[in-house]
């Protein structure tokens, strides 16, 4: 904590404002964050490993996901398991989607931001709010992504399935100065 205290320390009396300084600390925090945050991720992998019951361990991958606090790079196990598949057991533990590069907080973040404003805004807020760097057209396939997830997510928790749909010959909504009618 006390080695923390002086890099601030030293920030504070390097910059010119306070504006410098909150910039530079921003950035520090951010990298200190995700180096912190990848090495976790290869500590886990370690102890997935032992509990993994796998034929051979092929090799170590490096993967990038993007976080809120920025990239995050960390090398992980591919497993070669007793019935021939390949998997890689912290992907599977952390619940991972195979070639996504962002982190389900991120992606939800993003879709939520993207449902209430137009997708050009929600990528220049993720641009200036987070240490990432994200296109609109990103943006729309977050989206799209965090929807397909939800109704896949929706169907699997359904606890009531309708047996067969009653016909109606007459469907009537009502609401103020508004009346539809459509028959059956």
């Amino acid at each position: 904590m006390s080695q923390i205290l002086t890099e601030i320390m030293t920030v504070l009396k390097d910059s010119n404002n306070l504006f410098d300084a909150e910039q530079n600390l921003m950035m520090q925090c951010q990298t200190l964050i995700a180096t912190a945050l990848g090495q976790a991720l290869e500590d886990l992998d370690d102890l997935l490993i032992g509990e993994t019951e796998y034929q051979e361990i092929v090799g170590k991958r490096e993967r990038t996901l993007n976080f809120m606090c920025g990239a995050v790079t960390f090398k992980r196990r591919l497993v070669k398991l007793t019935d021939k598949k390949y998997v890689f057991p912290l992907d599977r533990y952390l619940q991972l989607i195979p070639r996504s590069r962002f982190s389900p907080l991120m992606v939800e973040k993003v879709a939520k931001l993207a449902s209430h404003s137009v997708l050009r805004t929600t990528a220049l807020a993720v641009n200036l709010l987070t240490p990432l760097s994200i296109s609109h057209q990103k943006v729309g396939q977050l989206y799209q992504t965090a929807g397909t997830q939800c109704e896949k997510q929706r169907e699997e928790t359904t606890l009531v399935t309708v047996a067969k749909k009653r016909q109606v010959p007459y469907l009537y909504l009502e609401s103020d100065a508004f009346c539809v009618a459509i028959k059956g």
